[in-house]
């Protein structure tokens, strides 16, 4: 093993032993029975402990809870999972039970490097997943203590008691933070609970942050005590983020006047760096903090290390929490401002498109596909289970709001939203859709965007629409649909290795899997070869000690890169290349990195598919081509069909010739020949003939190759050379297939035939138009 690599083993190790010294946690994990002689020091150290016969359940958590953190700090990864495993499977803790939540709590107390030590076990040990896990229990046991009503309920009182039972009461709610609101709230709510009102209004303020979500969902309960007192508090707490919401009630005329004036004074009370912005409508300042829920503004952000966040909403005479993924949490708050904001003002095609992003955002990151209206179940549970999929409202909205999302999407490259956009304008939009003023020309910026579906499914509508007009990048739209019939599953990726030997190495073993590997060692090289080579790169390799750029100029550079952009990336770390590879992840913390020694090919592309779904990138199947090529070669049909102005479809003749040749797909094949028919080249019609009278091919695309042919004579006279013409004429007499005979004789029959032209028409989809849409968003029962 090479001594850099020792180093690092050392410094994982030093520090787990500085925080548990291994003699002492032996001693407090497993001790020697009194009629025991006592082991010498190590072995007792490396042997696991055992809670003695008949042990409580509580023992019992405690005994594999510290033998798990002792066993890992002297290296024993086999006990410690041991541990962990019978700690993670315990009744107790499946669901959690209150007495094992303070357990495991104070446990963590009592060993105030206990955190430390599972985060450095999560990182950079093979017992991670375990660590993590016990890390999930943690944070389980905090949360559960935080949400026990009667403990809330029983610190509420305190308030009213001695000076220290005040003081108790007021670090245990502090410590329940937006758990204890709701019944604070209840508490204000109830006359019989007089007394208290006092203390609850104080400790409200006191609360801080947490309470803010909260107390603005009580604005709205029908109750102007509690009303009241949230704007108070509100006030007290001075957080932006309640303006709208504070303005919303000021601006009310049916508000209690009691409360609207509360309502002023808390917005006077709160401080923002421009005072002008406290003088907006309440529908202004809630499409602002819809915008800023939607960028996932950090003080607005729910804590990346929980897994689920709350968001509340106003339950009858009360307020609950309904908890969702951490990861949708922005975008569903930012869906409940937006429609917050159309509530106040309909006329806001901003805000809607604002409200159809959020939705198309939220329901990628459910693993969702946009592209498709299906009716699926999700883990969300601020919306009904019948609540309709993003692409319906998208489609029901019309290209003009359409247009506005995928301009949205296109300026922040997020490839779900700009792929939603796309998929709510191929439903909704014809030719005037495309024009500048009605905010059209997305689309052809879409035709440049670093990931291949996009391109495509910009290029399959713009097939469809067919602008009447030039614009750039229309010379760009035919060769995109000619690159779906190379998608075939195989991946590519690109590797920036100044090492010969190592790249030559690395791409062998990546090789291996199918993938192609484009190896240079400059990236400039690299991206220039990859984009004559391959139509995506599925993943981007670089060696920590890359120079002209360095690594961190490289990951800048790919940011911006028309191809590869959205592709992960994998800063392959030699020795001495950690310190370089922290500096590149404190300039984008999506890029992720495997120690060049001892990593196999597997866990490099490992490491890219965990990396995929962070960069919003997903690779294409073969599945994909074939399904991808079917509808690009409707599209291509459609452009020859109706002569286009703008779109040439020869520019797709090398693919489609290719694609007839090699293709897996015999449908594919089979729709290739129609597209050729429509080109009117001599090319595409002897390419076609060779097809068709090919005995190596089968019959079902022999027959579909003759009838393509007779369709390319009828519309372009014969273009065959002499060798095929004769060929055709022989098998038209003397084919034994006597369904193929006759197709080869309407093919020979059609040669000699006046060119007919050929039309196709489609009309567009009607669109429900965004008034529809908005008054359906207000009227649907989610809250969102």
């Amino acid at each position: 093993m090479h001594r850099w690599w020792l180093s690092i083993a050392s410094g994982l190790l030093t520090p787990l032993l500085l925080v548990f010294p291994a003699v002492a946690q032996a001693q407090e994990a497993g001790e020697p029975a009194a009629n025991e002689t006592a082991a010498p020091a190590e072995t007792v150290a490396e042997r696991p402990a055992s809670s003695p016969p008949g042990a409580s359940p509580v023992a019992e958590i405690r005994n594999d809870f510290v033998n798990f953190l002792h066993f890992a700090t002297i290296g024993r990864f086999d006990y410690a999972q041991a541990h962990a495993k019978s700690l993670l499977e315990r009744p107790e803790v499946n669901p959690l039970s209150p007495e094992a939540a303070d357990t495991i709590i104070r446990l963590c107390q009592e060993r105030p490097q206990a955190i430390d030590t599972l985060v450095i076990l999560i990182n950079r040990s093979t017992i991670g997943q375990e660590a993590g896990q016990i890390m999930g229990l943690i944070r389980q046991a905090h949360a559960t203590r935080r949400k026990n009503i009667e403990q809330i309920n029983a610190s509420i009182r305190l308030l009213a008691g001695t000076p220290t039972e005040q003081t108790t009461g007021l670090e245990r709610l502090i410590d329940s933070g937006e758990y204890a609101v709701p019944q604070m709230l209840k508490i204000l709510a109830d006359p019989h609970e007089k007394d208290l009102h006092p203390y609850v209004v104080r400790a409200l303020p006191r609360l801080g942050k947490p309470a803010v979500n909260p107390l603005c969902a009580a604005l709205s309960v029908n109750n102007e005590i509690v009303q009241r007192v949230a704007a108070e508090s509100l006030g007290r707490l001075g957080y932006p983020q309640a303006l709208p919401y504070l303005k919303r009630v000021a601006e009310d005329a049916k508000a209690n006047p009691a409360v609207k004036q509360a309502a002023v004074d808390a917005i006077r009370q709160i401080v923002v760096s421009d005072p002008a912005v406290k003088d907006g409508p309440a529908y202004q300042l809630f499409h602002e903090l819809a915008e800023a829920y939607y960028a996932e503004e950090e003080s607005l952000a729910a804590d990346p290390a929980e897994p689920r966040a709350n968001v509340w909403v106003v339950d009858g005479q009360a307020i609950k929490a309904i908890d969702v993924p951490t990861e949708i949490y922005c975008m569903v708050m930012s869906m409940r401002a937006s429609r917050a904001s159309l509530e106040l003002a309909k006329d806001q095609p901003q805000v809607l498109a604002l409200w159809l992003a959020a939705n198309f955002r939220r329901e990628s990151r459910l693993g969702l596909d946009v592209q498709t209206a299906e009716k699926v179940t999700v883990d969300d549970p601020s919306q009904p289970a019948d609540f309709p999929r993003s692409l319906y409202w998208a489609a029901g909205s019309g290209p003009a709001c359409c247009n506005l999302v995928l301009a949205r999407g296109l300026s922040d490259m997020d490839r779900p939203v700009v792929l939603g956009a796309i998929a709510g304008l191929a439903s909704t939009a014809g030719p005037a859709a495309f024009q500048p003023e009605a905010g059209g020309l997305g689309l052809a910026e879409a035709i440049r965007f670093p990931d291949q579906l996009v391109r495509l499914r910009a290029a399959l509508v713009l097939a469809r629409m067919l602008p009447t007009q030039p614009f750039a990048g229309a010379n760009e739209v035919v060769p995109v649909l000619g690159s779906a019939f190379a998608i075939n599953g195989q991946k590519a990726y690109l590797l920036i290795e100044p090492d010969k030997k190592l790249a030559e190495k690395l791409a062998a073993d990546l090789g291996k899997s199918g993938a192609k590997v484009i190896v240079s060692d400059n990236l400039e090289l690299g991206l220039a070869q990859a984009a004559r080579q391959v139509p995506q790169v599925d993943g981007v390799l670089l060696a920590s000690d890359m120079t002209e750029p360095g690594v961190v100029q490289a990951v800048a550079t790919l940011g911006r890169d028309e191809r590869a952009a959205l592709a992960p990336v994998v800063v392959l770390v030699k020795e001495g290349g950690m310190l370089i590879s922290d500096r590149v992840a404190e300039t984008d913390a999506r890029v992720g990195r495997v120690l060049v020694d001892g990593s196999s090919a597997e866990q490099i592309v490992a490491k890219l598919e965990q990396l995929a779904p962070v960069y919003g990138y997903r690779p294409l199947t073969a599945e994909d081509g074939v399904a991808l090529s079917l509808e690009a070669c409707l599209g291509l049909q459609n452009i020859a069909a109706k002569r286009s102005p703008i779109f040439d479809v020869r520019a797709a003749e090398a693919a489609l010739v290719q694609a007839l040749n090699e293709h897996p797909s015999e449908e594919v094949r089979i729709a290739t020949t129609r597209v050729l028919a429509s080109v009117n080249t001599p090319t595409a019609q002897n390419a076609v003939a060779k097809i068709a009278l090919s005995s190596e091919q089968s019959p079902t695309l022999r027959a579909a190759a003759f009838a393509s042919l007779a369709d390319s004579a009828r519309s372009a006279g014969a273009r065959l050379n002499d060798k095929l013409f004769a060929e055709l004429e022989t098998q038209a007499r003397s084919e034994p297939n006597l369904e193929l005979r006759t197709a080869a004789s309407q093919a020979l029959g059609a040669m000699i035939n006046l060119p007919a032209e050929l039309a196709v028409m489609e009309g567009p989809a009607q669109a429900l138009g965004p008034q529809l849409i908005i008054d359906a968003i207000l009227n649907s029962p989610s809250g969102s």
